[in-house]
């Protein structure tokens, strides 16, 4: 697995990480709606990006990409947004 300042670089230049995205595919697939699901970093510009992390499996999300039960709508400085209306807070460490 990459670590953390190389997953960060790869979210600012907008590419996906293939190998944390595929090894976590299933981050909310089984939790239902996307209880359990935190919102850990955000990079926004043309086309904004989510860290998302559901038990132990970590992925990046986009605008468009299934979540839980749910699609992401929109992603911000606040958090991510699900189609459901639902808003996942982005999660800032003390």
């Amino acid at each position: 697995m990459r670590d953390a300042s190389q997953v960060a670089k790869r979210i600012r230049d907008g590419r996906r990480v293939p190998e944390v995205a595929s090894e976590s595919a299933d981050v909310g697939r089984s939790m239902g709606e996307s209880g359990g699901i935190v919102v850990e970093a955000v990079a926004l510009g043309s086309s904004p990006r989510a860290l998302v992390q559901g038990g132990s499996a970590s992925r990046i999300v986009g605008v468009g990409d299934a979540l839980g039960d749910s699609t992401v709508a929109s992603i911000d400085a606040r958090g991510v947004t699900l189609q459901s209306g639902e808003t996942l807070t982005l999660t800032v460490p003390r």
